[in-house]
Formats: C-alpha cells, structure tokens, sequence
C-alpha cells in the first residue's frame, strides 16, 4: 500500500484515516466532491461519475462517503439522500476508480446496522439482514459496490459499530451532558452497543487493506456492553453521577419514531470473530479503558 484515494476524508473515520496513513509515509490523495484537482486531490463529479486528478498510482481505495444518518431528522426527502448518497455514491467511486491499472485493494465502509434495530442475540457475518430502514440502506449499499467491481476477491465491506472519539460521533454529542452531572441509561438499559475506538477502527481499516480477507467484516470491539454498563462507565471515566434515566418516548418525539428506534434505541449485538480470527490485535477490547483514554488525551 503506497498509494490510497480516500472518500469522505473530512468525516470522523476519514479524518483519522488520513492523518495515520501520512503519519505512516503512505501517500494520501482526497477525493472530493468539487474544487481543482491537484497532487494530492482527485474530483468526483456526481453528475458523470467520472474522477479526475492523480489516480494512475492509486493502489487502494477506502470509499468512506455518505450522508450521515444522524445529522438530520428522517423526512422522507433525507431518507432518500442517505440511501442515494450510498448506493449511487458507491458505484460512481468504484467504478471511477476502476481506471487505476495498479488498483488492487477496495475497503468500503459499510455499517452493523445491516443486522437491524432489534438484535440482542450475537450476530456474526453470516446473520440474516435485519428489518427496517437503515437494513435495507447497507444491504442495497453492499450489493451495489459489489456490482461494481469484476473481481470480489478485491474488496471488503466493513461493517462498522459506534464509532468512540472525543472529535465526533455520538460520545462527542454525550460528553456535555454527562459533564454536567445529566447523563443517564436510556430506557431500562437493556439494549446492546456494539462500539469500536477510533484507533482500533482506523487500524482495523488498515489492516483490512493489507490483508487477504475479502466480503464483509465486522469492525466492533470484542467485548459488547449495555446502555446500562456504558452509562456506567462513562460516569465513572468522568467521575460524575449518572442517576438520570431517559424515556424511550422522549427521544420518539425528539427523532421520530423511526429514526428514533434505529438509532438511539437500537440495540445490536455483533461479534468481531472474523477480524480477530485474521491475527488483528484491539488496543481498546474493553470499554472502560476505551473512554479513558479518549477523555484523558
């Protein structure tokens, strides 16, 4: 891996990526959505598909973009930019890219929520699709990157949990209110929370790349907690009390129902079996050391 195009590199997952891979001496090319191309920018445009700028040395592609599922209310006009932006999105990078003569390596960023909203017993790579929106959303996002490319045994689909960093994601939305003595389980504290730490996440992504795995892997840490145990934890990490409960119907009337029950109030929970099984070593298998180190560093 000496050359990477990297999609939706100013999101949480892409930025963290990037930064490790420069780190790394790897060279990094960004590919965005409008601008000029340069040395280290690629331009996608969404209405040809086509990609332009220094992709001839590109070896390997994250495809990491997509409207985020969680920055706005779900109306039926939004729900339809997050599936298009996943499924159209996807098959215009791939195929874009596909003009690289010395690409060898696709990771594209897929999601648990494949598994649905309601999965208490442990799902692993070979569980049925789950009910609901955002299953319908991966499983359509997998089969068109699939479509995409001649040859499987190039790419991997990543399966990705909560996402833990103190710059995004949902502890950066949590941290405020438990600092401020307000956090509390949701519900009655039951549901599962499938989680990764950013660097796990980033160095799983990398692993992926150099590895000879192929279709879907979960990245998750080994060890799913409760939204009991996670309030709990993250009330000790900040040593403050966590005694507030918040009422599934709170968060309905917040969201919406659907979104609501899909994300919040989801509870997955899903094995990381396969990557563990591909000799990848966590640094955070546990979530309590996990939250220390994001909320120390």
């Amino acid at each position: 891996m000496n050359c990477v195009l990297v999609s939706g590199s100013s999101g949480l997952i892409g930025r963290h990526l990037v930064k490790r891979l420069e780190d790394d001496g790897v060279r990094v090319i960004r590919l965005k959505r409008s601008g000029t191309p340069d040395p280290n920018t690629a331009i996608w445009n969404q209405s040809d598909g086509k990609i332009t700028g220094p992709i001839e040395e590109v070896d390997t592609l994250f495809h990491l973009a997509g409207a985020g599922v969680a920055d706005k209310r779900w109306s039926e006009s939004y729900k339809r930019e997050i599936l298009k932006s996943r499924i159209e999105g996807t098959h215009q990078v791939i195929t874009g890219i596909a003009q690289s003569a010395k690409l060898q390596r696709l990771v594209v960023g897929s999601a648990i929520g494949f598994y649905g909203s309601n999965r208490p017993e442990l799902c692993d790579e070979e569980s049925p699709q789950g009910d609901g929106f955002l299953a319908k959303v991966v499983a359509e996002w997998e089969n068109s990157a699939l479509s995409a490319v001649a040859a499987h045994g190039n790419i991997v689909l990543a399966r990705t949990g909560i996402v833990l960093a103190k710059d995004g994601g949902v502890l950066k939305k949590q941290l405020p209110i438990f600092k401020a003595g307000l956090g509390g389980r949701i519900g009655d504290g039951s549901s599962y929370l499938s989680w990764i730490h950013i660097e796990d996440e980033v160095n799983a992504l990398i692993h992926l790349a150099r590895s000879d795995l192929f279709g879907v892997v979960n990245l998750v840490a080994p060890n799913p907690v409760t939204n009991a145990d996670f309030t709990t934890y993250l009330a000790r990490v900040l040593r403050k009390p966590s005694f507030m409960t918040v009422p599934r119907i709170a968060l309905e009337a917040i969201l919406g129902r659907e979104m609501a029950n899909e994300t919040a109030l989801s509870s997955t929970n899903v094995s990381a079996q396969k990557l563990l099984s591909s000799g990848f070593a966590f640094t955070y298998p546990t979530l309590e050391p996990a939250l220390e180190q994001i909320i120390t560093s």
